[in-house]
């Protein structure tokens, strides 16, 4: 009877933590230094949901420029401060081929591309962290819409 008490405690608390990390997976990523390439494929690697379809994640990070990395500082879950205009169709599509869409908005230019995976999405990602002011190790601001699949970085 003892052993059945310890063993259900157990599941209990390892239930409970699987449960809190579905809701928060971007926490496990802190204290990484990721290259551009490794910090998209993990993000877009985690089942990331969220509460509701009018919500996104936002992302703090922190860039190296001179090491091109990144190091994921928070994140949090909130409604979108911004319209997303994606069509249902064109969510859809992005779904169906497995597809990605990187938007840029620095202050050397802005980019609107899709992108297919680690890579290509990776060197996006990286393009636009080096489009900005930034001249050795700055904080960024990444939202990442889930249900569309987008990543927005200013």
């Amino acid at each position: 009877m003892k052993k059945r008490k310890i063993v259900l405690g157990f599941l209990i608390v390892v239930f409970g933590l699987v449960a809190c990390n579905k809701n928060q997976p971007l926490k496990l990523l802190a204290d990484s230094k990721l290259s551009p390439d490794e910090f998209f494929s993990k993000i877009a690697a985690m089942d990331i949901q969220t509460s509701n379809d009018e919500n996104v994640i936002y992302i703090d990070v922190e860039y190296d420029k001179k090491n091109n990395t990144i190091k994921y500082l928070s994140s949090v879950e909130a409604e979108a401060d911004f319209f997303v205009l994606d069509s249902e169709e064109e969510i859809q599509k992005r779904i169906d081929k497995g597809t990605y869409e990187v938007t840029c908005k620095g202050t050397t230019g802005e980019f609107n591309e899709s992108c297919e995976g680690k890579v290509s999405c990776g060197k996006l990602i990286y393009e636009c962290l080096q489009s900005g002011d930034c001249a050795t190790i700055c904080q960024n601001k990444i939202v990442y819409v889930p249900q569309n699949r987008t990543f927005y970085i200013e």
